[in-house]
C-alpha cells in the first residue's frame, strides 16, 4: 500500500508537496496533476470529497494514481417549489 507523506513548502503561497512511493519499484514519484472528485451525498447530506493525484515514476517510467486526501463535506439540497 502506498505511504503518503505531506508537508508544506511555503505557508505564504499555500503550496504543499505530496510524496507517494511507486507501487512497482518503491521510488518516490513526481506529481503531474491533481484534482478533486466528489461522490454522491448519503442520507445525512454528507458527500465524500477526494483529492486524487497522478504521479510519474522517474525510475521505472510508470504512471500511477493515489488518493491524497479524503474528507466529508456537507451538501445542501435545494428545496423544491
Amino acid at each position: 500500500m502506498n505511504k503518503l507523506i505531506r508537508w508544506g513548502l511555503s505557508k505564504k503561497l499555500g503550496r504543499e508537496r505530496f510524496v507517494v512511493r511507486c507501487p512497482r519499484c518503491g521510488v518516490e514519484g513526481n506529481l503531474r496533476k491533481k484534482w478533486k472528485l466528489r461522490g454522491k451525498p448519503d442520507k445525512y447530506g454528507e458527500a465524500t470529497e477526494l483529492l486524487i493525484g497522478l504521479f510519474d515514476c522517474s525510475h521505472c517510467g510508470g504512471t500511477y494514481r493515489a488518493i491524497l486526501s479524503k474528507q466529508k463535506i456537507k451538501v445542501h439540497k435545494p428545496k423544491r417549489l
